[in-house]
């Protein structure tokens, strides 16, 4: 709603076009930030230069559950940004 504290916030980040939401109308503002959903704005928004490719998130166990945002979470992963954990998962 226009009314909420996070509307102008949320209308500028749609609008920068760094955001898009879960569907093509639904945000979901209360809901948690997962770390895929968190690769894929920091991609939005940072050069992706240097990006090394993506077999490294590739050979996580859990990476079916995270290849819809495999290239965003590649380049968080290979400048350092993203780690794994000991368990060999990415927990997107």
């Amino acid at each position: 709603d226009d009314d909420d504290w996070y509307a102008e916030d949320v209308k500028k980040a749609l609008f920068a076009d760094y955001i898009k939401g879960r569907s093509e109308n639904t945000f979901a503002p209360n809901d948690t930030l997962t770390r895929a959903e968190a690769a894929v704005i920091f991609n939005r928004l940072v050069p992706s230069y240097g990006m090394y490719g993506t077999d490294e998130v590739a050979d996580f166990d859990d990476f079916t559950e995270l290849a819809w945002a495999e290239d965003s979470l590649a380049v968080a992963y290979n400048k350092g940004y993203l780690e794994g954990y000991p368990d060999n998962t990415l927990q997107p």
